[in-house]
């Protein structure tokens, strides 16, 4: 059984293995979610956002990028290297297509990887977490300077640790978190989770490629999207942290308030507060009805609906007239166009009628 301590270990950027857990959907053949916590955060604390609606119709991994948790460390994370990570655990466990979800930082791992991947990417949902240049913000640099002090700590003995981090970090939740990082390995030896000396590079780094808390430009994402962030939120502010978001996401253009939109809270961890329930059905919604339609032409036969563009009659290739012969008119719309299965490249049926 793999164990946290593998963390330690380090690897060449362009072999980096994330590493995770697997929560298979509740029915066969579904397409997957990749989700990604904030910085220091354990992945499964993402769980309550995966109600039983959603794993009806989606499989969900919940990931630890480079540097944190399970997976394997590396000095760098630029942008490109972090969207290689994903498409190359894709390509691990055979995922074509897959949505990217995150939550602080997650969230910038969903919107890079989106941007840079959007052939491989058929959504983008970030929670509190906007695309722009956090350097200046009170809460990055609070952030900031726990990690340097971390990063600097003697792993000494447990109690020693503690009392150290309660002295210096006067935030108790980044206290509980930076202590949650604390584990030991198979010889009884103290080490961190999270690569504090990595990440504390990431965010001194002067580079805006290299700094983890700025987003360069990299381009635009074309496809679906949902952003949501606490209304008092010391990392997006709603009068203009939002800005960003439009900027890089156009498809959220006149969404507020349904693919846009925020929650009575200053909670940073929206997954750990009260509104969780609701951002969970919030998020199984957008997954039945809308991820994937910039992909798969709005064809939604995986879940047993069909919404699709009219096409004549006389486009109709033969395999979709042979269909539409079978079955009848009835319950069937007369043009529908081939439906590129979620899984393409790895599926035996390399093309699926509804």
């Amino acid at each position: 059984m793999l164990r946290y301590f593998s963390s330690k270990f380090r690897q060449a950027s362009d072999k980096l293995q994330l590493r995770g857990t697997l929560i298979k959907s509740t029915s066969n053949d579904m397409p997957t979610i990749l989700a990604f916590p904030d910085l220091l955060e354990n992945p499964d604390s993402l769980r309550p956002l995966f109600n039983k609606k959603l794993l009806e119709v989606r499989n969900v991994w919940l990931l630890s990028y480079r540097n944190s948790w399970l997976s394997e460390r590396n000095d760098s994370m630029e942008p490109e290297e972090l969207a290689d990570d994903v498409i190359r655990f894709m390509d691990k466990h055979k995922i074509t297509t897959a949505s990217v979800l995150g939550s602080g930082f997650g969230g910038k791992i969903a919107a890079t990887t989106g941007i840079l991947k959007y052939h491989r990417i058929t959504s983008v949902v970030s929670l509190d977490y906007s695309p722009m240049d956090l350097t200046e913000h009170v809460a990055y640099k609070e952030l900031k300077n726990a990690i340097d002090f971390v990063s600097k700590l003697p792993l000494t003995t447990r109690a020693n640790i503690d009392s150290q981090i309660r002295k210096n970090i006067k935030n108790p939740n980044l206290q509980r978190t930076i202590m949650g990082n604390l584990a030991e390995d198979e010889t009884k030896q103290l080490y961190w989770r999270s690569g504090f000396n990595e990440l504390s590079l990431a965010m001194n780094a002067k580079d805006n490629r290299k700094n983890i808390g700025k987003f360069p430009l990299i381009g635009l994402y074309p496809g679906r999207a949902m952003f949501l962030y606490a209304e008092r939120s010391p990392w997006v502010h709603m009068s203009s942290n939002t800005i960003p978001i439009y900027n890089l996401f156009p498809v959220l253009y006149r969404t507020y308030g349904r693919f846009i939109d925020h929650y009575d809270t200053d909670n940073h961890n929206l997954h750990l507060t009260e509104h969780a329930s609701s951002i969970a059905r919030r998020i199984a919604e957008f997954y039945r009805w809308f991820d994937g339609v910039h992909l798969l032409l709005k064809d939604r036969s995986e879940i047993g609906k069909v919404s699709v563009p009219i096409r004549s009659r006389y486009d109709l290739l033969p395999n979709e007239k042979e269909f539409l012969d079978e079955v009848g008119d009835a319950y069937v719309p007369k043009m529908i166009p081939i439906h590129k299965h979620h899984n393409w490249a790895y599926s035996g049926n390399k093309t699926q009628i509804p």
